[in-house]
């Protein structure tokens, strides 16, 4: 982890070029109370070509009642369809479920971004 703030930036190093595509999994907590909204940042390789296929996020969150707000160059999916994919991918894991998913794809135009709608739950 380097940077400060906003500015960030997680570095991974593999052992090797990834060329099949790689699945990182990150669970964040905030060290702030979250305000209204809450700007998911989409990972960004540094120096990759675009990914061929479609690439995949979901989120859950706790605590809250959570709804999508602005967002560009995602497209909403099933949760199942993810839910899907990321048991294939991490057998172990099947009690994770995202509430929503999304698909992206990485272009020259722009980043995937997604901000959500924070509300306390109702009692």
């Amino acid at each position: 982890m380097a940077g400060l703030g906003g500015e960030r930036r997680l570095r991974l190093e593999f052992q090797a070029p990834v060329t099949n595509g790689v699945q990182v999994a990150l669970e964040l907590l905030s060290s702030v109370p979250p305000g209204p909204v809450v700007a998911l940042a989409l990972p960004r390789p540094l120096d990759a070509a675009p990914a061929a296929g479609a690439s995949y996020i979901g989120y859950r969150v706790q605590g809250w009642q959570a709804e999508p707000g602005q967002f560009n160059r995602i497209t909403g999916i099933q949760q199942d369809e993810f839910n899907q994919l990321w048991e294939l991918a991490e057998p172990e894991d099947r009690e994770v479920r995202a509430d929503r998913a999304y698909s992206f794809r990485r272009t020259r135009e722009g980043d995937p971004s997604l901000q959500l709608q924070l509300r306390a739950p109702r009692n």
